[in-house]
């Protein structure tokens, strides 16, 4: 009985040694959200391409016999996640053995990554569907799978147009004012965007406003680092307004609801150092509509000028400029930016180095101590550049040009047109379908007048923009020359 008891006490003792060391050894599971780029139904598994903030592209093969965990988030979504739709069509894909359609958030408990490219998610515990929505955009999923396929050089990895619906957009806006309200405790912020675009009914061009308000509530703030960013985030932080003609980089949703004041979903806001193409006039003018229309309900308050001078940014006390053939040329950021078509290119005619004070020589310029790609174009009629800034292509007109004495009720809106970097979209038709065409010149696009108005007001756009496509707003397809 002795020898028995010692054995037992041995084996005992030898467990309990060997259970740490098991437990140890175990592995690690750690979970990550990923956003889906794309996926494919096999007989036996669901093979997907994936993107992680942490990870980057990867891959993960979901075996439908899998020995893991698969759920779907059952509670009641916070403001700004995902639709309910989209959560539970991603979870009844895979049950169902369908591809997950690209856009969708999963979160994925593994254990291994295996050092590759792209890298393969392996030791798979559990699969959810979150209500989460991804920040990457439709443009951003398809450069990776685009580089995804030059890689690997077989397969051609696409997103469908109605997946892009599944991805937020992100699109700059100029703040135009903005207040806090003691007795509510809230927030709310006034946005604006514009299209320029042309009129066949009386051949001009025109411009249709997007207005709309925002509540603060759920909507994660932040600066793109620079001065003019954290000061517009510091007075968001106090509850101060914020300078009326901040330009905001917005990650919104992808459609536009047709209401009076048109409204869009939220879920983030970068305050930027980049200056407004608004002038106060049309500043004014959306705040007073606005304010109009809520009666007692909002009163925005409205600005007597727009931060940075009306949007021209100063270089050591002088304007943006290029000097190009003898000329200088002003930049002029009441005109935005030059919008490219999906998959065009504009293609630069010189580039101009830095120079301090203001420019005098040809293929000089005084904002950027890195070179600055430029090309030819024609505004209204009149010789002008499209040139970088800010990190996109911007018009600049003659300096000549600029100065204007014509009162703003006579002043003929402006005409622009750029050389032609690739596809654009007119009008074909009198149903109003859009057609690719190949033009001498890009000129921005042709939508019919419908009431002859020379200039919508903001809430009035909404019938035209049914016939000519709410995708206008939307970004997700878009192919034109904006502004």
């Amino acid at each position: 009985m002795k020898k028995i008891i010692s054995v037992l006490s041995s084996l005992a003792v030898l467990i309990a040694l060997a259970l740490p060391c098991f437990a140890l050894n175990m592995p690690a599971y750690v979970p990550h959200n990923f956003t889906v780029l794309w996926s494919e139904a096999r007989e036996d598994g669901l093979s997907l391409i994936l993107h992680g903030k942490d990870l980057g592209v990867c891959e993960a093969f979901l075996d439908y016999d899998g020995d893991y965990e698969i759920s779907v988030d059952e509670t009641e979504p916070a403001e700004g996640a995902a639709p309910i739709n989209t959560v539970k069509k991603g979870y009844d894909a895979f049950i169902n053995h369908q591809r997950i359609e690209a856009g969708t958030v999963i979160s994925i408990y593994h254990s291994v990554v295996a050092d590759s490219y792209p890298a393969q998610i392996k030791d798979i515990s559990e699969v959810g569907f979150p209500y989460h929505r991804t920040d990457m955009t439709a443009d951003e999923a398809e450069e990776l799978l685009d580089g995804l396929t030059e890689f690997n050089g077989e397969k051609k990895f696409v997103i469908d147009d109605s997946e892009r619906l599944n991805f937020p957009v992100r699109k700059e806006y100029t703040l135009l004012s903005s207040k806090f309200d003691e007795n509510s405790g809230e927030y709310s912020t006034l946005f604006s965007d514009y299209t320029v675009y042309y009129s066949v009914a009386d051949d001009s061009t025109k411009k249709i406003y997007l207005t709309f308000d925002k509540r603060a509530a759920g909507i994660e703030f932040s600066s793109d680092g620079t001065d003019r960013g954290n000061a517009a985030l510091e007075a968001y932080n106090n509850r101060e307004p914020i300078p009326a003609g901040t330009v905001c980089e917005l990650l919104t949703g992808s459609t536009v609801m047709e209401t009076y004041p048109p409204q869009l979903e939220v879920y983030a806001v970068k305050f930027t150092y980049k200056p407004t193409w608004y002038t106060l006039e049309e500043a004014v003018s959306e705040i007073e509509n606005i304010n109009e229309f809520f009666a007692t309900g909002r009163d925005f308050p409205v600005p007597t000028s727009l931060s940075d001078n009306d949007g021209v940014p100063s270089y050591g006390g002088f304007p943006a400029s290029i000097a190009y053939n003898g000329e200088v040329y002003k930049f002029a950021p009441e005109l935005g930016n030059v919008e490219m078509p999906q998959g065009g290119e504009m293609e630069a005619e010189g580039s101009a180095i830095y120079v301090e004070g203001m420019p005098s020589e040809s293929g000089t310029q005084n904002f950027s101590e890195a070179p600055v790609s430029f090309a030819t174009a024609n505004i209204n009629g009149k010789d002008g550049l499209v040139a970088v800034i800010f990190g996109e292509w911007r018009f600049f007109k003659n300096i000549n040009d600029i100065e204007d004495t014509t009162p703003p009720e006579e002043k003929p809106e402006e005409q622009i047109t750029v050389p032609n970097p690739g596809l654009t979209v007119t009008e074909d038709g009198e149903d109003g379908d859009l057609t690719d065409t190949q033009p001498d010149e890009l000129n921005v696009p042709l939508i019919n007048d419908i009431d002859g108005d020379s200039n919508p007001p903001t809430g009035n756009i909404f019938p035209a923009l049914a016939l000519a496509g709410v995708i206008l707003w939307t970004g997700c397809a878009r192919k034109s020359i904006k502004k």
